[in-house]
């Protein structure tokens, strides 16, 4: 929700200046926890028989991604803007590529990099976290965050843009390790928060350190170097502390609304609602309706919602969930 409010409404930056791009980081470390969790038990439950495992993580993978994602890209059709060879980079889930190349974002997929990014994560992780050793795997997502800090390190030496480095797969790594060794610390803890407190806190506040120490030299000879290599890092650790809070249960006002039924049922559209809203939006961007004292922009951008929440809620019951909990392959 908070990437389609950037998009239905840019003027939104005054709230959050990252553009958006915090709540893709939350989408990153989330995924990183989840899918070595997922795989984790996997694993534990099939000791020894890493492949049919890895053969059962793409099943499900591909039929819980695929088929939505091929849905939304139809709505392109619709726009004639839309209907040009970036289609072919955005069905090869290769959008971020294609974006680098064209020095932009280009179009109503602008927001499908994630996406790539998130598809090339699926490719190389799940083989590492089935076949190297387990007391490793912790390692392992240090080494992914360390990867990552080294990508930004020479892409900068390089001067490669800011675009090239934000939505190439390796400009995730610190967000997807953080949380892939969130999952690694909590495989035995998850309901011992009392063991676990002190070093995430410590992890968070690192991350708010960083964050801290990047605002502070945003004017100097250094400050280019400390955001470039700092700014995602920092809130990667930030958010890492975050979602284990949202693991152990946020008590108050604030969980109890997270925990609530609206928040659930976006929750359960949120993957459609990613795919399909920045299409819809642009139907109804090349067809203009005005409703009563809203501006024409406005007008379209609550269309463009109402009609995301219902395209999405149809999808959801009528695409994701018959093809997740379809037949086994």
């Amino acid at each position: 929700m908070i990437v389609l409010a950037h998009h239905f409404w840019p003027g939104s930056v005054r709230w959050d200046p990252t553009g958006g791009r915090v709540g893709v980081d939350i989408f990153f470390v989330l995924s990183g926890y989840l899918i070595t969790r997922s795989l984790l038990r996997a694993r534990n439950q099939n000791p020894g028989r890493p492949g049919p495992t890895l053969k059962e993580f793409y099943r499900r993978r591909i039929r819980r991604i695929v088929p939505v994602y091929y849905l939304a890209l139809a709505l392109a059709l619709f726009v004639p803007a839309e209907r040009s060879l970036s289609l072919v980079w955005h069905a090869a889930f290769l959008s971020n590529l294609f974006f680098v190349l064209k020095g932009r974002y280009v179009g109503a997929g602008a927001h499908l990099w994630a996406l790539a990014v998130e598809a090339h994560f699926y490719i190389f992780w799940p083989l590492l976290v089935l076949w190297i050793p387990r007391r490793r795997l912790a390692g392992a997502s240090a080494a992914l965050i360390g990867a990552g800090i080294l990508f930004r390190l020479a892409a900068g030496i390089r001067g490669w843009s800011s675009l090239a480095i934000d939505v190439m797969t390796p400009g995730a790594f610190e967000a997807l390790g953080s949380g892939a060794a969130l999952a690694c610390w909590m495989e035995h803890r998850e309901n011992q928060p009392r063991r676990m407190e002190a070093p995430l806190f410590a992890t968070g506040a690192a991350g708010f350190a960083l964050w801290l120490l990047r605002a502070a030299t945003a004017h100097t000879a250094a400050g280019y170097s400390y955001s470039l290599l700092f700014t995602e890092l920092s809130r990667s650790w930030m958010l890492t502390w975050l979602i284990a809070q949202a693991v152990w249960g946020i008590p108050g006002w604030i969980g109890a609304a997270l925990e609530s039924a609206p928040s659930r049922f976006l929750g359960a559209l949120s993957y459609a609602i990613y795919a399909s809203h920045n299409f819809i939006f642009a139907i109804f961007q090349a067809r203009p309706h005005h409703l009563g004292r809203l501006s024409i922009h406005d007008s379209q951008a609550v269309l463009a919602l109402a009609a995301t929440l219902a395209a999405s809620f149809l999808l959801y019951e009528c695409v994701e969930k018959p093809f997740v909990s379809g037949p086994s392959v």
